[in-house]
């Protein structure tokens, strides 16, 4: 695999591919005319230096040795290409093993391809590992979304290295997997995935599982520093593979780092954080200087800087001080002779645990604080430093400072000055929360009525308030809880104290609350519903009495998967079958509402016809006492017979089918979004040239027209055609216009006769 350091110094290269190719290229535009070819698995050889190839083939496979014989043509091409991918297309597989066992993926180094067009690729479901790895100036790729095309700005942006021309990565709705190292070492700054997904996820424009717990792929042209999040419990491998990345923090939420995670890409510095317990794969972290493709280079410093917590660092040893190529953050030292030197590696700070002791339960005045810490081979303390308090005094090498005397409570930061083995200074910060707690009792407490809700409270911010203890009705002693407790109709005995830290506890207190004896309760506007799936209704609460002051309720539902409500009582259905919403009052009374989501008819939601076609609407799960019709909302476009279904393609654009249907208990709009392209003609294969004499066999396709393909030639004496076949014989020198006619659509080509 290539390493980093290869990619920094291809930047040159890749600059000059850029800035040579980017301006010869012709981003996808549907309307321009662009010199296609389609590759369906078996005609490679009919492949006449095209720059835009469409692949219509189920498997885009290495073992094809068709494919591999045009790849190995268009990575002789001194121009930019774009690659098509079909609604046929299911599989971008693997690519090809060479006698070494190298693996090279199925179009990797292509160097020219510029543009990934994934307008139609609707059945693309696997992309396998390093499929576009090293296509150096690939920086824009195109995608259909709601029947209009996305097509990615190339931006440029100035680095260190000269300017770079970048892209955004849009990935199909079905992919359900995506190999490694797919994109390494291309120009795509941001990745995009189509909504509809159900595997992936993108997020600020890197590539997460659907859950956002892992992440799959960072933009491998993304300059800067990155903060993994907190939801993030582990890295795909390859994730980072040659990405230009500065520095790295690892949340203690990540649990798993993947083999080659980070393998030679540019990142200079990573930050664990504390008590983190991590597994790391093989060579996750490992900057390769030996790779023999460094030609150029004199110094390489890798990964300089590794913060890690000495909790995480006991539990992680085995990842830090391997000697072969699977270590993560071995300092590395070589001399490569006249070639230059590779020296220093990485840094290691492991931070000190610093604990905190002498703290008293009960103080009235100052308590003495004492610090103590482990020691460690990996760092020395040289300095403390407590926020107000100043300097810590301490005999360095020792395991405790001398005593500091606090007199307020409070959070205080504590700095902690050190060096690590190397002789080299860093700071660490922890906070220190202080109570200060008298010896006196806590204050009395009292008590909130709300409806028949009871709260109670102690206001003694001094006491260290622990816990509020109470008796209901002389019941057994409860814990309070902030939520309150609802009483009973009729006089209710409360009696209440407040207990400290220390055990100190207030008078008690008994309070004799009454509570009206007239009906109590909530009610739901509707207790039972038939509900379509993914339609929605509302639910309503009235309370009784109607003055009553707390009429906050929470809504729950019995099984999510078939139907969900939310805080305001609206219901959504999700599958079919039976579920219970319950309404909860704050004083615990309920009223429920019986769901049963049933599956109504249904159309498809999209379709693509071409002008003069016909096609039938169906109505799916129809039941034959229901009532419909169709409507178009744009007959201009594609009309539609009212009764059948049958729809009309007229005009080029865009339209809404509608078909209503009436259940008797309620009225279904079902749309179906209608697309009409022009048919077309295109001749697909083409010579130079033939010579006097000399047979060849022109081919087309055609879209949206039934009728055959007629040939002609437009001068007889120079080249004579067969009408129905497309063999065409040179007759002598001279030119003539070979058409393909399919009614009043045709494509020609002239063609020289030698």
């Amino acid at each position: 695999m290539k390493n980093m350091i290869n990619k920094i110094i291809a930047i040159a290269l890749t600059f000059v591919l850029v800035t040579t190719y980017l301006p010869a290229i012709s981003f996808v535009d549907t309307n321009a005319a662009v010199s296609k070819f389609t590759f369906d698995g078996t005609n490679a050889d009919e492949y006449a230096n095209q720059t835009y190839i469409i692949f219509d083939m189920v498997n885009v496979d290495g073992t094809n040795a068709q494919l591999n014989e045009l790849v190995k043509k268009v990575r002789e091409l001194p121009t930019a290409i774009t690659f098509e991918f079909s609604s046929k297309v299911r599989v971008i597989g693997k690519g090809v093993y060479a006698e070494n066992g190298t693996y090279t993926g199925v179009f990797e180094n292509i160097y020219n391809l510029a543009t990934v067009n994934f307008a139609k690729a609707t059945s693309l479901t696997v992309i396998e590992s390093q499929a576009f790895r090293n296509c150096t100036i690939l920086a824009q790729s195109v995608y259909k979304a709601n029947n209009k095309y996305i097509t990615t700005a190339i931006d440029s942006v100035s680095t260190t290295q000269g300017v770079k021309q970048l892209g955004t990565l849009h990935l199909p709705p079905n992919l359900t997997y995506l190999g490694e190292a797919v994109f390494a070492n291309t120009l795509m700054y941001k990745i995009e995935i189509d909504k509809a997904n159900d595997s992936y996820e993108s997020v600020d424009g890197v590539l997460y599982n659907n859950t956002c717990n892992e992440i799959v792929l960072y933009p491998p042209a993304r300059y800067g520093n990155f903060s993994i999040p907190e939801t993030v419990s582990s890295i795909y491998q390859y994730a980072f593979e040659e990405c230009l990345i500065g520095k790295v923090i690892i949340p203690a939420s990540v649990s798993n780092i993947g083999k080659r995670a980070f393998y030679n890409s540019s990142l200079t510095a990573v930050t664990f954080a504390q008590d983190c317990t991590i597994s790391i794969g093989n060579g996750a972290f490992y900057q390769d200087p030996k790779d023999d493709r460094f030609i150029g280079m004199n110094k390489w410093d890798g990964i300089s800087q590794v913060t890690i917590s000495e909790t995480t660092y006991n539990k992680s040893t085995n990842y830090i001080n391997n000697q072969d190529n699977t270590a993560c953050f071995t300092p590395f030292t070589e001399s490569s002779g006249a070639e230059g030197s590779f020296a220093k590696g990485c840094d290691i700070y492991v931070e000190p645990n610093v604990t905190v002791t002498g703290i008293p339960l009960v103080w009235t005045g100052s308590a003495n604080l004492n610090f103590y810490w482990a020691s460690n081979a990996f760092y020395t303390i040289e300095s403390l430093y407590l926020e107000k308090h100043g300097e810590v005094t301490f005999e360095k090498g020792s395991y405790a400072s001398n005593s500091i005397t606090v007199k307020e409570s409070g959070s205080y930061d504590l700095t902690i000055g050190y060096v690590n083995k190397n002789g080299n200074s860093q700071t660490k910060t922890i906070t220190i929360d202080i109570d200060k707690i008298d010896s006196y009792a806590p204050s009395l407490v009292t008590y909130t009525l709300i409806d028949d809700v009871c709260y109670l409270h102690s206001y003694d911010l001094e006491s260290g308030l622990d816990q509020i203890k109470y008796e209901l009705n002389n019941n057994d002693v409860r814990n309070y809880t902030s939520n309150g407790f609802t009483l009973s109709s009729g006089y209710n005995t409360v009696t209440a104290w407040s207990t400290d830290n220390v055990g100190n506890a207030s008078e008690k207190v008994t309070f004799k609350i009454p509570i009206g004896s007239e009906s109590r309760g909530i009610k739901l506007n509707i207790n039972s519903k038939e509900l379509a799936k993914n339609n929605t209704f509302t639910l309503k609460t009235t309370f009784t009495p109607a003055d009553t002051i707390n009429q906050d309720v929470v809504y729950t539902s019995s099984d999510v998967s078939i139907c969900t409500v939310d805080d305001n009582g609206v219901v959504k259905g999700i599958n079919s079958g039976y579920a219970v919403i319950t309404a909860t009052s704050v004083s615990g009374m309920k009223d429920k509402c019986a769901v049963v989501v049933t599956e109504g008819p249904y159309v498809m939601s999209e379709l693509e016809m071409y002008k003069t076609n016909k096609y039938t609407l169906y109505i799916n799960d129809l039941r034959d006492d229901y009532d419909y019709y169709f409507e178009s909302d744009d007959p201009s476009i594609a009309s539609v017979n009212e009764q059948t279904g049958v729809i009309k393609a007229k005009g080029i654009g865009e339209c809404t089918i509608t078909a209503t249907v009436d259940a008797g208990m309620r009225v279904y709009k079902l749309p179906c979004t209608v697309v009409v392209y022009e048919p077309e003609v295109i001749i697909t294969t083409t010579p130079k040239y033939i010579k006097v004499k000399q047979k060849y066999k022109f081919k087309a396709s055609k879209s949206g027209l039934s009728a055959g393909i007629k040939w002609t030639s437009s001068n007889k004496k120079v080249a004579t055609i067969n009408k129905s076949t497309g063999r065409v014989v040179g007759r002598k020198k001279g030119t003539t216009t070979i058409k393909a006619k399919v009614g009043s659509y045709y494509d020609t080509f002239k063609l020289k006769v030698k």
